[in-house]
């Protein structure tokens, strides 16, 4: 047999050729474990192995973003793909379609991932959880607007809590649609701030079913609301992430209405209770306090009978030492008014009104001499001041006359019409400046006398040299 020299190229375009006409490898299914996973550029690129053998694996970037869940090492799978060769490598590999996780579902798996990536996150905290109000008026409802779930909820809250208004924003609760819708209404209700609480619910239902509540933007959006969230999603067994993010979690639709409303009845019979209470409360209080009122009285009485008897001895002693100081300070009186009367006797009382006469007869004469004599004083005062006065205003008046008829005289000399008088005149030229020399003097020109002015014209001039300062 005759051997053929081909190039690397060759070959492997022959190798690859085979590959793509085997039907078998066009549309393959291989389990094994993954390793060496990584992304990059949005494709993924990993080896899938068992304990005799390895194959490179390739998923291009349109269908690894479309995977439910983030393939890690260790995990087993099933890969359906084409197996063909990688030409510049030389290598075979599988290119990928489908990763399906082996032995735990996807959906399974991506809620685990999900669970743990919030985890972190910090959105299961209890001390991040809001307090529920006690009696909200206003209550936001995201659930279908059909089914099971949305009557039980409308029956328990108008049996708990019949005053609140209920607002139920419509959504589809399973189905590739529904985590928006529910993220679209949780933000509806917070943006308008219409309820003080959120109830989100839904009926009973398979895990697939349930899947719209475990999408890691529905748990964004019930983290981010900044109103209370309460959910009741399946049945009691069924737990969601929705349920774990919110600041309550019911068991069913019915019981997430228990726990968003007070019980009108149950509030009612506490009342009652506490008023039974404080009725009782309020008759032991009183019978205490009129024990401890008679206690009081008894005391106040022994006491009081005590201060009547010490008050009773003072005011006895005190009336004793009274009626004793009042004969002391009466008899005193009356040795004073007998001294009295002895001197009365003794001063007559036409005798004293004379003497009293007399004084007054003589502190009024002095009194008419003294205001006779200040008068005569004052009018001599009043005199002198009287003509310094006028004397003082007349040479004042007489100098300024003087001084305001010598202003006169010196402005009858310095008036311009005076002068002109004298024989003088003024040269103007025809825009009305006065010339003041011989050579500043225009051909035509004017000259102002007093009584007049004169039109004239120059014929020639005749400069004279001298002192500038002599005075014609």
């Amino acid at each position: 047999m005759a051997l053929f020299i081909v190039s690397v190229s060759e070959l492997t375009d022959y190798i690859a050729e085979k590959f793509e006409k085997d039907e078998w490898l066009n549309q393959v299914a291989v389990e094994g474990e993954l390793s060496n996973c990584k992304f990059s550029q949005g494709h993924l690129y990993f080896t899938l192995k068992d304990e005799r053998a390895e194959l490179k694996g390739v998923m291009y970037k349109g269908r690894a973003s479309a995977l439910p869940f983030i393939p890690q090492d260790g995990q087993k799978v099933i890969v359906f793909g084409q197996v063909a060769v990688y030409k510049k490598r030389g290598m075979y590999q599988i290119y990928a379609e489908v990763i399906e996780p082996l032995g735990i579902g996807a959906l399974y798996l991506k809620f685990e991932q999900t669970k743990e990536k919030l985890r972190d996150k910090g959105y299961f905290a209890e001390e991040r959880k809001k307090k529920l109000p006690r009696y909200p008026e206003k209550i936001g409802i995201v659930t279908s607007k059909s089914g099971a779930a949305i009557r039980d909820i409308l029956t328990t809250i108008k049996k708990r809590w019949p005053k609140a208004t209920l607002y139920l924003v419509p959504v589809a609760v399973q189905g590739d649609e529904a985590p928006g819708q529910i993220v679209k209404a949780l933000n509806l209700l917070n943006r308008y701030k219409l309820c003080e609480v959120i109830i989100l619910a839904r009926g009973g239902g398979s895990f697939e079913e349930l899947a719209a509540f475990n999408e890691e933007a529905v748990a964004d959006a019930i983290f981010a609301s900044k109103i209370p969230v309460v959910t009741g999603i399946g049945h009691e067994t069924d737990t969601s992430i929705a349920d774990m993010v919110a600041d309550c979690r019911a068991p069913t639709p019915t019981g997430a209405a228990v726990e968003a409303t007070p019980n009108l009845a149950e509030i009612w019979n506490n009342l009652r209770e506490q008023r039974q209470k404080m009725v009782k409360a309020l008759a032991n209080y009183f019978r205490q306090e009129q024990k401890n009122l008679e206690f009081q009285e008894k005391r106040i009485f022994r006491a009081y009978e005590k201060l009547i008897t010490d008050k009773s001895r003072e005011v006895a002693e005190g009336l004793t030492r009274l009626l004793r100081s009042f004969k002391t300070t009466f008899q005193q009186e009356k040795n004073r008014l007998n001294l009295l009367k002895d001197k009365l006797i003794l001063l007559s009382p036409y005798h004293r009104h004379k003497q009293q006469k007399e004084k007054l007869e003589e502190l009024r004469e002095r009194l008419f001499l003294r205001c006779a004599e200040l008068l005569k004083r004052n009018q001599a005062v009043l005199f002198q001041q009287n003509l310094r006065l006028r004397t003082s205003v007349k040479n004042l008046v007489l100098q300024k006359n003087l001084v305001l008829s010598s202003y006169e005289e010196r402005l009858k000399l310095l008036n311009p019409l005076k002068i002109l008088k004298r024989g003088y005149a003024v040269v103007f030229d025809f825009e009305g400046r006065v010339v003041t020399s011989v050579n500043n003097l225009p051909e035509r020109f004017k000259i102002k006398f007093s009584d007049g002015e004169a039109l004239a014209k120059t014929l020639g001039k005749n400069i004279i040299k001298g002192d500038e300062k002599d005075d014609l």
